[in-house]
């Protein structure tokens, strides 16, 4: 139904309705709910902005939504692209996948870019939190980001290759 009320489908264009029935299946995680929430923050027709659409369109792709999971990675292909950024990987959601920069040198070429990213990514989110965590003999960077309307993400960037090893993750065994 939320379809037919966004695009006017049927019936009148009512964003507004599309949002209260799309909202619901939204939060629940369902990625083609959350792609359509998100477009009504992204495009005014709800209030919210780019930061709330964002947050959407990242739970749409962590659901596995596929337009959005293929947007997503031609978005980092293209701004590697532009800011001549080092190649990466990974699309930073879990730490299963996270983002991976290729040719860092070190802890302060890493941490540069590593903010890059995430400005270019969320852009106007805050870094309320960072954690440096182990697994599996890998070392990551876990941020968590807020937006303007307290919704956080976890960001994971795997800093093995170019953190330097003195520094260990909290409870790390040597």
């Amino acid at each position: 139904m939320a379809v037919y009320y966004y695009y006017g489908r049927g019936t009148a264009k009512d964003p507004q309705r599309a949002a209260e029935v799309v909202k619901p299946a939204a939060e629940a995680g369902l990625g083609m709910a959350a792609l359509i929430y998100g477009q009504l923050h992204n495009t005014g027709a709800i209030p919210g902005g780019a930061d709330e659409a964002q947050y959407w369109y990242n739970v749409a792709r962590r659901a596995g939504c596929a337009p959005c999971v293929s947007s997503h990675q031609e978005f980092l292909n293209s701004i590697e692209a532009k800011l001549n950024l080092p190649a990466s990987k990974g699309q930073g959601d879990l730490i299963s996948d996270p983002i991976v920069l290729q040719g860092v040198a070190d802890d302060a070429a890493g941490v540069k870019r590593e903010y890059t990213v995430l400005g270019i990514l969320y852009p106007g989110w805050k870094r309320v939190e960072q954690r440096l965590l182990t697994e599996n003999g890998r070392r990551y960077d876990q941020l968590t980001l807020e937006n303007s309307h307290q919704r956080r993400v976890h960001v994971y960037f795997d800093v093995t290759d170019w953190l330097d090893p003195a520094r260990k993750a909290p409870g790390a065994k040597s």
